[in-house]
């Protein structure tokens, strides 16, 4: 029989013999072979026996050591060479650990497949920092969970019956349908799905909310103190809340000047955003306050764009315009112009741009008014967005919603 038990600072494993018999034979093997296989797991040798009063019916074997935080067990024992297994002082070792049904050797399955040191239990906080050499840190509730996954008498009987069931089918009648048998078992087996080795969710939405309610705060004082703002202080303001809502995102350009090649004329689109990709959107931004987005005015009983959002409309279409008939040598011509202010990895490429429109306010809009507004929201082709300053606000509450729970 086998168990184990941590005495002082070492990992002892002990194999009683049953009744009446001696531990002879374990001496002999190792006199001859150098070492004794144990349950197919443990290597014992000479110099893994510690001395002790039973040892003619019991042997006591140590396995492991105390070093600093952990407990090194002997790669020699658990034969995982040239890789070693720490387990954290603060775990309780179990026989299991090391040893599953029909003698599978945990920690040798472990070490073939991530040829690597491996830690088990430890302080993320402290590993993290600490840890130089390569290795794979397992959490301990992880490892519980990856130990419920070793098929037990049970599953492997059930899986020899399913194989069999599925080769002698066609040329017995079996009565009973072994392999649904072995697929109903393994849909009822509870395992559960281990937790990555850094749980970050919980800091990741921690930190979102506190990205999102900052904007949210910076946006409000903005739209509350908006006539103290230059419009190039307002505009590179509403350019970061931009980049930080929409992450595909990385850079955003000022004053980048296109050709129209028909007329052979220059014009100026007041921003850029270029994507990871290196495909790049346009971006007019105005001021809220006074900007009309709606006529107050009614034709057949439908409120139409505003003259102030139709004319922005239409510079964006014609810069599109411009662009798609610029084409590659405009590309070669915009990545010679701008190098230095996009990241040296990325190439600008003219790539179906869109427009995006930040102006305006909706709060002041009737019901009959905002559905009029969506619709018209919806009718330009070439524009991804058409954003006031309050949809703005609501996007971002809505964002802060999302993270704080």
């Amino acid at each position: 029989m086998l168990s184990i038990d941590v005495i002082g600072d070492k990992i002892i494993l002990f194999y009683e013999l049953d009744w009446g018999q001696s531990t002879d034979f374990v001496f002999k093997a190792m006199e001859t072979n150098g070492y004794y296989p144990l349950k197919g797991v443990f290597i014992i040798a000479p110099e893994n026996i510690k001395e002790s009063e039973n040892i003619d019916s019991e042997i006591e074997i140590v396995i492991g050591k105390l070093v600093n935080d952990y407990y090194e067990i002997d790669n020699k024992v658990i034969d995982t060479s040239p890789y070693r297994v720490f387990i954290h002082k603060s775990v309780s070792i179990r026989l299991e650990f090391f040893i599953a049904h029909y003698h599978i050797s945990v920690l040798r399955k472990l070490a073939e497949i991530c040829k690597q040191d491996i830690y088990i239990g430890f302080d993320i906080e402290n590993e993290l920092s600490e840890r130089t050499s390569p290795a794979t840190i397992i959490p301990l509730d992880v490892f519980k969970n990856l130990l419920k996954t070793f098929p037990n008498s049970t599953e492997l009987k059930k899986y020899s019956y399913a194989r069999i069931d599925k080769i002698m089918r066609d040329y017995l009648e079996i009565s009973t349908d072994y392999l649904e048998d072995y697929e109903k078992y393994l849909s009822k087996k509870e395992i559960k799905k281990p937790s990555p080795a850094i749980t970050v969710s919980k800091t990741i939405r921690e930190g979102e909310y506190l990205k999102y309610t900052g904007l949210l705060n910076i946006l409000k004082e903005m739209l509350v103190n908006e006539k103290s703002y230059s419009e190039e202080d307002w505009q590179s303001g509403i350019l970061e809340i931009l980049c930080l809502i929409y992450p595909q995102y990385i850079k955003s350009i000022p004053k980048v000047r296109l050709t129209d090649v028909e007329n052979g004329t220059h014009r100026e689109m007041d921003f850029i955003l270029v994507s990871v990709t290196g495909t790049f959107d346009i971006v007019e931004i105005k001021k809220a306050y006074g900007v009309q987005i709606m006529t107050k005015n009614v034709y057949r009983d439908n409120y139409a764009a505003s003259r102030e959002l139709t004319g922005t409309v239409m510079q964006i279409e014609k810069y599109i315009q411009y662009l798609n008939k610029w084409g590659k040598g405009g590309e070669r011509i915009l990545n010679d112009r701008l190098k230095g202010q996009i990241p040296t990895n990325i190439e600008l490429r003219i790539c179906n741009p869109l427009g995006i429109i930040i102006m305006g306010r909706s709060n002041n809009l009737d019901s009959k008014q905002r559905r009029d507004y969506e619709i018209v929201k919806r009718e330009y082709r070439n524009i991804a967005e058409i954003i006031t300053y309050d949809e703005l606000v609501e996007r971002l509450e809505r964002l802060i919603a999302k993270f704080e729970h």
